[in-house]
């Protein structure tokens, strides 16, 4: 169910909707620390969490900290007391609500621990109780600084896999939670004219891999692009074209039914990021040098997700300024650049529409 109804007086509500469908697991216990520094060797002992993502050059040490070679094969765990503050980039949250989908590792992990830091009350959205335990302890014990994380059971594939399947599973079920939740975030941007609703998409550039000429039938929602790596990076593409195409029709009614709407939608395209989900695509689709390109490539040009997470963070709590508020923000894509201009087909209103009245269609029977 949606977050307690005694957040319904908050002037600022933002729904985060990540499309991640790979997660990781990992356990943690508490810290195993007596004071700042662990050895590699001793940290597998007392049961730190190996993250590779988290260290430099991709060596292996504990989730959240620094780490430095300070013998041969031997890495030095560092726990920073600044890795807490907010990030001056970014809005105060104070008394704020954040909903994320995806937030329990990757991307999604980084985004609710920055937010959390702007002293947002962030609800973790996942179906696992035991990977959200899991990531909100990691993030506790590095510091969440006055924000908070919360579990909020929800499996977005109760909506839609197992019918259909397919990856567009991931936008019929980010319309139905968003649908649901709407009339709270009305509620909530009604309630004054400074008031700064935002609904974020992460979507991907991979959405130029497609061309589409029509979402007008139930079909083109299941379209396949085949097994290959190409025809796997297509499918991808197909389904983060509709993420985006998504947020510009929502973006567009909302201003029609409201001329002094204070919703803003986005899409946001977080870089070229190493992820569970990305290393996991190159180990299926790429057998026989996709160890080489995890190990080796991948961290020379595959951003950290805490980039990637900030990517996501500034369309989601950055500091609108006049003409942002005026309306620059609203249906835009971003990227880590900022604000860029998408492929035609995602600023094709014609497919914005159809996609909309097929999935408003397919939800219909769904529920009924």
């Amino acid at each position: 169910m949606p977050p307690h109804s005694s957040h319904r007086h908050l002037l600022t509500s933002l729904l985060l909707l990540t499309t991640s469908l790979l997660t990781l697991t990992l356990s943690t216990h508490a810290s195993p620390f007596s004071d700042n520094t662990t050895s590699l060797l001793d940290a597998r002992q007392t049961g730190c969490i190996p993250a590779a993502e988290n260290c430099d050059g991709g060596k292996t040490c504990c989730t959240g900290l620094f780490c430095s070679l300070t013998a041969p094969h031997i890495f030095t765990c560092t726990f920073p007391s600044t890795m807490a503050s907010a990030n001056p980039s970014l809005k105060d949250l104070t008394g704020k609500v954040v909903i994320l989908t995806g937030g329990n590792s990757g991307i999604g992990y980084a985004t609710t621990q920055l937010l959390a830091r702007q002293g947002a009350k962030v609800y973790m959205a996942t179906r696992s109780k035991s990977r959200a335990a899991d990531a909100i302890a990691r993030l506790k014990y590095v510091g969440l600084g006055t924000g908070s994380v919360e579990w909020l059971e929800l499996d977005l594939r109760r909506i839609f896999w197992g019918r259909r399947g397919g990856w567009m599973f991931c936008h019929i079920s980010h319309f139905v939670l968003t649908e649901a939740l709407l009339p709270l975030m009305k509620q909530t941007a009604a309630n004054s004219p400074d008031s700064d609703v935002r609904i974020v998409a992460v979507t991907s550039n991979a959405l130029a891999f497609v061309q589409p000429d029509s979402f007008a039938t139930r079909e083109t929602l299941n379209k396949q692009f085949g097994d290959s790596a190409l025809g796997m990076v297509k499918t991808y593409g197909y389904t983060k074209l509709a993420n985006i195409l998504h947020m510009k029709a929502l973006q567009r009614r909302l201003d029609s039914e409201n001329p002094k709407n204070n919703i803003t939608c986005v899409a946001v395209h977080p870089g070229t990021t190493k992820t569970p989900a990305t290393e996991g695509f190159m180990g299926a689709n790429l057998p026989l040098i996709g160890g080489f390109i995890g190990t080796i490539i991948m961290p020379l040009i595959f951003a950290k997700p805490s980039k990637g997470g900030m990517a996501v963070a500034i369309p989601a709590a950055g500091v609108m300024q006049g003409k942002e508020r005026a309306g620059e923000w609203k249906g835009a894509y971003f990227t880590p650049k900022g604000i860029e201009t998408p492929s035609a087909s995602a600023l094709d209103v014609r497919l914005q529409d159809e996609l909309w009245e097929t999935t408003r269609s397919v939800v219909k029977e769904l529920g009924s």
